[in-house]
């Protein structure tokens, strides 16, 4: 795992290239956004998978927590907020859960 604090979506957009991120999605979890899919896909935040490629996470608004295993089998939370844009990059095969977002 790979932690960054980067203040700009320009600064985001710089490191996705160097680091040669191919995809990028954006998303705003609320029930106001997300409408019927909103329960399900917070209840899917909470199920352990597998990154096969690297990501970032850019907290635009609100707050979340990150769950991130080690190859190790060592567990550590991250908590990202919108402070100065704190970016956790999930590096490839690492296994992650989401844990909980605030806004």
């Amino acid at each position: 795992m790979l932690y960054y604090r980067i203040d700009s979506l320009d600064g985001v957009n710089q490191l996705a290239s160097e680091r040669g991120y191919k995809n990028r999605d954006e998303i705003t979890v609320s029930p106001e956004k997300m409408g019927d899919v909103y329960e399900a896909k917070v209840k899917s935040f909470f199920d352990e998978h597998l990154h096969e490629d690297e990501e970032i996470r850019y907290i635009r608004d609100g707050a979340g927590y990150f769950d991130v295993r080690s190859q190790g089998d060592e567990w550590i939370r991250v908590r990202l907020e919108k402070v100065c844009g704190p970016v956790l990059s999930v590096v490839s095969w690492c296994s992650s859960e989401k844990v909980r977002a605030t806004s």
